[in-house]
């Protein structure tokens, strides 16, 4: 659970559709190096190319040489799909009122004949 309060943000403005983007990513299946459960997911180092503020570098503070280690923000990515699925279920009503409309006409021209 995290805060989520307008007094919580700053700049806060509309999302839009991520159409473009969502395109882009590769859903990989995999297994964690120390266990044998099947997982699906992204790469970070490829979503990083797509949607960089959903992922996360943290470095080592014991060595602060190493390379950063990337993390996933997964809870993140949820709302980007909620706007992608609610503008693709009013592009799916839109096209089944016109199919409704096409078979109608279809309909009644061939009750013309």
């Amino acid at each position: 659970v995290s805060q989520s309060r307008y007094s919580d943000k700053k700049d806060v403005r509309r999302a839009d559709r991520e159409k473009n983007r969502l395109d882009k990513l590769e859903v990989i299946r995999f297994k964690d190096k120390d266990g044998d459960r099947d997982r699906f997911g992204f790469s970070a180092q490829d979503l990083q190319k797509v949607f960089p503020e959903l992922v996360v570098e943290n470095r080592d503070p014991l060595d602060p040489n190493s390379p950063p280690k990337l993390a996933v923000d997964y809870v993140g990515m949820l709302p980007i799909l909620l706007i992608e699925n609610s503008a693709q279920s009013k592009e799916i009503d839109a096209l089944k009122s016109q199919i409704d409309a096409l078979a109608k006409r279809l309909e009644a021209l061939e009750k013309k004949r």
